[in-house]
C-alpha cells in the first residue's frame, strides 16, 4: 500500500467574513416554537416506542386467549397496546404542520 502523502493546512491569518449579520441580543426568537405539539410529537413517539417494544408478546394468538377467556389487566393493557400503531400516522401530521408553518415563515 503506497503511504499518503503528507498534507499542510496553512493557518487562518483571519477570520472568514460573515455574509450575514448576526443577530442582536434583544432580538425575539426567529421561529416560534409550538410547545404544546412538541408534547404531542413526543407522545406519538413514545406510542411507537411501546408498540415496537411490545411487538413479541403481543400476538395474534394473546388477543384471541384475551378476547376469548378474558384475562388479567396486564393482558388487557398489552391487548390495547396492538393499537399504539396510530402514533406513526399522528406524528407525520404534527411534523407536517410543523415543517409547513416553518417554511411558511422563511418565505414571508
Amino acid at each position: 500500500m503506497l503511504p499518503l502523502p503528507e498534507r499542510r493546512v496553512k493557518p487562518l491569518k483571519e477570520p472568514p467574513a460573515l455574509e450575514y449579520e448576526p443577530r442582536r441580543a434583544d432580538a425575539g426568537p426567529r421561529c416560534p416554537r409550538y410547545l404544546s405539539l412538541d408534547f404531542w410529537r413526543g407522545v406519538a413517539c413514545l406510542m411507537i416506542v411501546v408498540f415496537h417494544a411490545s411487538f413479541y408478546v403481543a400476538t395474534p394468538e394473546h388477543l384471541k386467549r384475551v378476547k376469548a377467556s378474558g384475562g388479567s389487566v396486564a393482558d388487557w393493557l398489552m391487548a390495547g397496546v396492538t393499537w399504539l400503531w396510530a402514533g406513526v400516522p399522528f406524528f407525520f401530521v404534527i411534523s407536517g404542520y410543523c415543517v409547513s408553518a416553518t417554511c411558511e415563515s422563511h418565505l414571508l
